[in-house]
């Protein structure tokens, strides 16, 4: 078989097939096709073409038969690697939701902490109220979370008992 110069590898079928065409194709038409004009540049094949012949029927369904279960395993192995591809991107979808989820609340909390720490005994009356109000929204936050805590599981090390 050949091998390709460029690639470095032997052709495809379908490579294989399109070279063909492709050398039928200029041999007919050697001066539109190849800009050769002199002759016996290309072998002519012959102008007569044969069929198979009724020995080699089976031959040749066997092969298309073949070539169709080749193009079927095929098609069944792309679906797959197109179903893995679209669960391994699902996944980093969902993973990169989650850490864009963790980071807002890492800022909100951040933001919380700072408003927590503010003076506000010389800011202005208007901002002094908006900022007292989002002192009380955080502390009753906090203490919702904190309020309710009972341990699932206790421990030995643990000083209460369930």
């Amino acid at each position: 078989m050949a091998t390709s110069a460029i690639k470095g590898r032997p052709w495809t079928q379908k490579e294989g097939e399109a070279l063909c065409r492709a050398y039928r194709w200029v041999s007919e038409n050697s001066v539109k096709g190849s800009s050769q004009t002199s002759e016996g540049v290309w072998t002519h094949p012959p102008q007569e073409r044969f069929g198979p012949t009724p020995m080699f029927r089976n031959v040749f369904s066997n092969a298309e038969n073949g070539k169709a279960k080749d193009d079927l395993a095929f098609q069944h192995e792309m679906v797959s690697s197109l179903r893995l591809m679209a669960e391994q991107n699902a996944f980093v979808v969902e993973e990169m939701n989650y850490r864009h989820e963790e980071r807002a609340k890492q800022i909100q909390e951040e933001m919380d902490d700072r408003n927590m720490q503010r003076n506000t005994s010389d800011y202005t009356p208007m901002s002094k109220t908006y900022f007292d109000r989002k002192k009380r929204k955080i502390m009753t936050q906090w203490e919702l979370f904190t309020s309710d805590y009972t341990p699932t599981m206790a421990d030995e090390d643990d000083d209460y008992s369930l």
